[in-house]
């Protein structure tokens, strides 16, 4: 299955002049995607896209990871929650917002989650580890079929080149779809990951490397089965994550994590643009009931 790449100039100026581009606003709501990068998200669980972000956006978010793993302490690894003045911009930007509704069928969506990943060259020749794929979420026939769609989207915003022996993250394109058929209307949310062992033996399709340029955002979904893999380049992997889901969608993920979370929101929304607070604010109360 072959991944579909649309690039985007940016759209800043477009939303205050209605200028015709790639993206345009609608009802008032800007619009990222057209509809077959919605269409493939919706059905493979993947679209990368290219120029969705500014680079000013792009190379303040690299900075700032750069010192984030620049110690002794952390020098590889994933960082659940990340603050600083260049992932906060990432967070609050309208364009992750626009595009978290085109891919959600959604009026209004909120900032659930991010994280940072940095790994360091590990091996020699490039793999994955097939017992360690798994699913973070599972979805079922009706929540995918919702409109919105009753699910989280996460974008992989790719703060430099990650080539196909970088560690990139390995997909089974469309396995999300395929565990929603089968579970029908069955109660599907699990509190962990399920890890592939444990998941029904279905006809996934071939695993496939999610791989791109800086500045690329892989526009995807934790509910498909997924993993890491080796780097067996000469650079680092920096990827930073962010999730977004309809807004009023049940939060209650990761319950042990609550309290990181509030307290991540809490960050956020005091630093956020005042017109931009919105978008953690709505998450923070939600979980604060």
């Amino acid at each position: 299955m072959g991944l579909r790449r649309i690039a985007h100039e940016d759209a800043s100026l477009c939303a205050v002049l209605g200028a015709k581009s790639a993206s345009h606003l609608t009802n008032k709501r800007l619009i990222m995607l057209d509809q077959k990068q919605v269409d493939d998200f919706f059905s493979s669980g993947l679209s990368i896209v290219e120029n969705l972000l500014p680079p000013a956006i792009i190379d303040a978010a690299l900075a700032e990871m750069d010192a984030l793993y620049d110690n002794d302490e952390k020098p590889t690894g994933i960082i659940g929650y990340p603050t600083g003045p260049g992932f906060e911009g990432v967070f609050q930007h309208p364009h992750l917002e626009a595009a978290a509704c085109d891919v959600l069928h959604a009026d209004a969506v909120e900032l659930v989650s991010g994280a940072t990943l940095h790994t360091l060259p590990n091996a020699e020749e490039w793999s994955y580890n097939e017992s360690a794929l798994h699913v973070d979420i599972q979805y079922n026939r009706d929540q995918l079929d919702a409109r919105p769609i009753h699910m989280l989207v996460t974008f992989m915003i790719m703060l430099d080149d990650i080539p196909a022996d970088r560690a990139p993250t390995v997909i089974s394109p469309g396995s999300h779809q395929l565990i929603a058929d089968h579970l029908g209307s069955e109660p599907a949310y699990q509190e962990h990951p399920t890890n592939i062992k444990d998941l029904p033996d279905l006809d996934y399709a071939e695993y496939i490397p999610v791989s791109g340029k800086k500045g690329d955002v892989a526009i995807s979904t934790t509910g498909l089965i997924h993993g890491g893999s080796a780097n067996a380049s000469d650079s680092a992997r920096k990827l930073l994550f962010a999730a977004y889901a309809p807004k009023g969608l049940d939060l209650r993920f990761n319950a042990n994590r609550t309290d990181l979370r509030i307290d991540w929101l809490e960050k956020l929304t005091d630093v956020f643009d005042d017109d931009r607070k919105h978008i953690a604010a709505t998450t923070l109360a939600d979980l604060k009931k």
